[in-house]
């Protein structure tokens, strides 16, 4: 990322989206991987957190679209 944003590299619009498609995966990983693991570990099922599944599903759903709409 620290490469990426080098002002020779970041001149370049290919560069500003890679940085930009780069912060969106770092985003989405700790909702697509970390709180499923989480979940999964404590047994947390969508019958007794619906609110909770509900916003973590916004959230990912969410950075899958910008991700498709950027790239």
């Amino acid at each position: 990322m620290f490469a990426m944003f080098k002002p020779e590299f970041i001149q370049h619009s290919c560069y500003k989206f890679m940085f930009l498609l780069a912060c969106i995966d770092m985003i989405a990983i700790p909702c697509d991987s970390i709180i499923s693991g989480v979940q999964c570990i404590m047994g947390v099922h969508y019958c007794t957190h619906p609110i909770f599944f509900y916003v973590v599903g916004c959230g990912s759903i969410g950075e899958a679209t910008n991700f498709f709409l950027y790239s």
